[in-house]
């Protein structure tokens, strides 16, 4: 199936990639067998106000930038020397840039991006959360921050705020709908009736997209509602009519 675009800025010289721009969130993964059962009765799903940031003088910002930089770079992962080299190398051509010209995105989520790749979780969110102060609508920012909370702080209700201030200031931001989605689903069981919203949501906000309609197709199929599960499957196959794998799967459903 065809991803949505994402804009991931990749180094590969030596096996090195730094997922300043959504990379965080193995965007690969396929949405198949995503969902359990569910109850029939979903909630809605309300999205949050961006928070207005209070205007700060530029100076004010250069001096929070420069001293954000002054972080130490301490590698707490496990990585290669040439990895660790590369890391350093990129972290400080991150942190001149900045020095330049803090009103740059591109150098706080490359930044970001190698402060994550080291393990620095804290520097990771002190440079995005910089970044949303200068440009507070910068979905990218926010969705990487949803899946830091997530994926390596396991902080839930922080990634969804994310998440949904990301869907908010970019409809078009299609893994974030299928990041919710996961968490829903294994990481916060008070919230599993908002799976079905968010992805109809989704669809609704980008209606030729066949991740998400296999997506929900796929969370009525384990949910024992063939006929919807039919329903979707087949429209995400008239996007992609030569889907085999799609097509034996409405095949079966039918059958069944």
């Amino acid at each position: 199936m065809p991803m949505k675009k994402t804009f991931i800025i990749t180094f590969t010289s030596i096996g090195i990639v730094a997922l300043a721009w959504f990379g965080w969130s193995r965007l690969d993964r396929q949405p198949a067998a995503l969902y359990s059962k569910q109850d029939s009765a979903y909630a809605t799903v309300t999205l949050p106000a961006l928070t207005p940031k209070k205007e700060t003088k530029a100076p004010d910002l250069q001096a929070q930038a420069l001293q954000l930089i002054q972080r130490p770079i301490q590698i707490t992962v496990m990585m290669q020397p040439a990895e660790e080299q590369q890391a350093r190398e990129k972290i400080e051509e991150a942190i001149k840039l900045i020095k330049d010209n803090f009103d740059y995105d591109t150098s706080w989520l490359e930044l970001a991006g190698y402060r994550k790749l080291i393990g620095d979780y804290e520097g990771t969110i002190q440079a995005l959360n910089f970044l949303l102060v200068i440009r507070p609508q910068n979905y990218v920012a926010l969705h990487n921050l949803g899946d830091i909370y997530a994926s390596y702080l396991h902080e839930y209700q922080k990634a969804e705020v994310n998440f949904l201030a990301s869907i908010k200031s970019e409809p078009q931001n299609i893994n974030a709908y299928i990041e919710l989605a996961r968490i829903y689903q294994y990481n916060n069981p008070s919230r599993k009736n908002a799976i079905e919203p968010i992805l109809l949501q989704g669809i609704q906000a980008n209606l030729k997209n066949t991740t998400l309609l296999v997506a929900l197709g796929q969370y009525y199929k384990e949910n024992g509602r063939k006929a919807d599960a039919i329903t979707y499957f087949e429209q995400a196959l008239q996007l992609q009519p030569s889907n085999s794998a799609l097509q034996q799967e409405i095949n079966t459903l039918k059958q069944s």
